[in-house]
C-alpha cells in the first residue's frame, strides 16, 4: 500500500574543438526522483503517508589544450547540488494514539570544485599529474510535529561544510 515512485533524468555532452590545440566540452545531468514510504495497513486506515522527493543537478566543464605533442592541459570546474527531501504527513490527526511523531527531513548540498591535470604521452609510458578538490557546503533541517497535528515537537538546523585537496601522480606502461 501507498508504494508508487517514478523518476526521470537526463544528460547533455557538447564538444567544441575550437582549434587543432583546444577543445572545450561541457556538461549536464538533471535527476528528479519520487517515492511513496510504504504503509502498514493501520497506517493506511489513519491517513498517514510519507514520501521522499530526490533531486540532483551537476554541470561540468573542461578546457583541453595540446602544449606539444604528447603533452595534454585539461581544466575541469563543476558544480553539483543535491537535494533530499522526506516529508511525512498525516491529513487528520492520527487515529492511532501509539503512532509515533511525523518525521520531516530536507537535506540540500552544494558541491564546487575542480580537476587540473598535465598529461604526458612517450612511448611506451604515459604519464600524468594533477591535483583535485572541491568545497561542499549543506543545510538541513529536521522538524518533528505531533501525529495529533497540535504542532511541532522539536525542530533542528545544521549547516555542515567541508571539503576535499588532493594531489596524484600516475605512470602507466605498455609493452607493444
Amino acid at each position: 500500500m501507498h508504494d508508487d515512485n517514478n523518476g526521470v533524468s537526463g544528460f547533455t555532452s557538447l564538444i567544441f574543438n575550437a582549434t587543432p590545440p583546444r577543445s572545450v566540452a561541457a556538461g549536464q545531468h538533471r535527476a528528479r526522483r519520487f517515492f511513496q514510504v510504504p504503509n502498514t495497513s493501520r497506517q493506511q486506515a489513519s491517513g498517514i503517508f510519507a514520501t521522499r522527493n530526490a533531486n540532483a543537478t551537476a554541470l561540468n566543464f573542461s578546457w583541453v589544450h595540446t602544449l606539444q605533442p604528447g603533452w595534454l592541459l585539461t581544466v575541469s570546474p563543476f558544480v553539483h547540488w543535491n537535494r533530499a527531501d522526506y516529508n511525512g504527513f498525516s491529513p487528520i490527526p492520527s487515529l492511532l494514539p501509539d503512532q509515533p511523531a511525523i518525521p520531516t527531513d530536507h537535506n540540500n548540498s552544494l558541491y564546487e570544485g575542480a580537476q587540473l591535470s598535465l598529461a604526458i604521452t612517450a612511448a611506451p609510458a604515459q604519464r600524468a599529474v594533477g591535483t583535485y578538490g572541491f568545497a561542499q557546503t549543506g543545510r538541513l533541517l529536521v522538524p518533528r510535529r505531533r501525529n495529533d497535528g497540535s504542532g511541532l515537537i522539536a525542530s533542528e538546523k545544521d549547516s555542515p561544510s567541508g571539503g576535499l585537496f588532493t594531489l596524484f601522480a600516475e605512470d602507466q606502461f605498455s609493452r607493444h
